[in-house]
């Protein structure tokens, strides 16, 4: 709830008075049904979901550095254990520390993340659990896939991973009715 109302716009003074509309829809809205299809809900939860989260808690609130580093970092070494969030944590650290190095800033607070990120990358490609599942179940389930780029295979996991949370109608529908009841709460 936080990081929507903070996609949003809202100051931290308003979020209080949104969090029962946004918790209401939730519970009436999130696709319940994804959790369950595919590896089931809890591979879905740790693989997924839970990364997802908090990959978006560690970003949104990244500029509050003395309360919450720490935990930002723990944070953020869950994260990239899910290999796709290793490499976006690369990319977006390494613009970070390339446009502070650009301003002639300090790089300290980008630092731990570009390592824990690169740290997170070497451990998808050296862990040799990842390596015989890549030799088992991509043949099976995904035979072209050896023969795609790399940037490719990129572009496909974030589809499949946010499609269904961001596309699927429940989910639309419930992002529109928050909208219209913030909406209709703040002038009434």
């Amino acid at each position: 709830m936080y990081a929507i109302i903070q996609l949003l716009g809202f100051n931290d003074s308003r979020y209080h008075q949104y969090k029962i509309i946004i918790a209401i829809l939730a519970l009436f809205f999130f696709p319940i049904n994804l959790l369950f299809e595919g590896a089931g809900i809890i591979a879905t939860m740790a693989n997924y979901y839970v990364p997802m989260c908090l990959m978006a808690y560690v970003l949104l609130i990244f500029k509050q550095v003395t309360k919450t580093y720490i935990l930002q970092l723990l944070a953020f070494l869950f994260a990239i254990q899910q290999e796709q969030f290793a490499l976006l944590g690369l990319i977006i650290f390494s613009v970070a520390i390339g446009y502070q190095i650009y301003q002639k800033l300090s790089v300290l607070k980008y630092v731990p993340f570009f390592i824990l990120s690169i740290g997170g990358i070497l451990s998808a490609k050296l862990s040799p659990g990842n390596a015989i599942r890549n030799a088992v179940e991509t043949n099976v389930r995904f035979p072209e896939f050896q023969s795609i780029n790399l940037l490719r295979k990129l572009d496909m996991g974030f589809i499949k991973m946010s499609y269904d949370l961001l596309f699927n109608g429940s989910v639309s529908l419930f992002f529109i009715l928050m909208l219209i009841s913030i909406l209709i709460f703040s002038i009434i």
